[in-house]
């Protein structure tokens, strides 16, 4: 699924600036809402993970905002 996002925050015109195993560093807002406006071929994974979420915890919410900055030095 992380690939998939960084692919879609590529094609939404976002920078990305650090990638782990489970998370990444992007400069785009409601990243995840974001991404659920594309296409639905290109969001085949987010989608089926927002509906395991929903099956196992009752919460859609795939991605989750870890710190917010304004810039890269703050």
């Amino acid at each position: 699924m992380i690939g998939e996002c960084l692919h879609n925050t590529h094609l939404l015109g976002g920078k990305i600036v650090s990638v782990t195993t489970d998370g990444f560093i992007c400069d785009i807002e409601d990243l995840e809402n974001e991404i659920l406006k594309l296409d639905p071929k290109l969001t085949i994974l987010l989608r089926k993970y927002r509906d395991l979420r929903v099956q196992l915890s009752g919460d859609p919410e795939a991605l989750e905002l870890k710190t917010e900055i304004k810039g890269l030095l703050s």
